[in-house]
């Protein structure tokens, strides 16, 4: 009996330290505000806003493009942050396609990494792209930053989009 009680002392002692190690999630509720300057490989005359709501690890996600010679256009997609592969329904052009998807939370817990394999039909053939975006949350909870790596047929694009919040949801 007297060495039980110090190994349950410890295991209680091990069990308490180690519960509260799991990282917090990050928070990207909000508005969010593109940063034109900051941002890499947009093309010039584009800004972007996005509305994110957040629970758990669903996010949804409207994207308000807004070009400057054009009326702007409004893009919706959720996520399940879970690493489980799911079907889903990219947009491209105003043309859906099928796609794959695989979203899953950083080890810290402040970004995530999703993964992508999307089909689109075109008079020339098959389109097929794969795609990665690294969604990130700054320290103070103002900045999101997106790098974005986009590979298909005609080669590999990389871009990097800077979001300010302007308020909360």
């Amino acid at each position: 009996m007297k060495i039980r009680m110090p190994i349950w002392s410890f295991l209680i002692v091990l069990l308490v330290a180690t519960s509260g190690l799991a990282a917090p999630q990050a928070d990207f509720n909000g508005r969010w505000l593109m940063d034109r300057d900051q941002s890499e490989g947009m093309p010039q005359g584009l800004d972007q806003v996005m509305i994110i709501k957040q629970s758990g690890d669903q996010i949804n996600l409207d994207t308000r493009v807004l070009p400057d010679d054009q009326l702007g256009y409004t893009q919706s997609d959720v996520y399940l942050v879970n690493g489980q592969m799911q079907d889903f329904t990219p947009r491209r052009g105003g043309v859906d396609g099928k796609g794959k998807r695989t979203a899953k939370w950083t080890d810290d817990g402040q970004g995530i990494a999703i993964v992508e394999a999307v089909w689109f039909d075109t008079p020339q053939g098959q389109l097929e792209m794969h795609i990665t975006r690294n969604w990130r949350l700054s320290g103070d909870g103002k900045i999101i930053t997106i790098e974005m790596t986009q590979k298909d047929q005609q080669g590999t694009t990389r871009t990097k989009r800077i979001f300010t919040k302007l308020q909360p949801t």
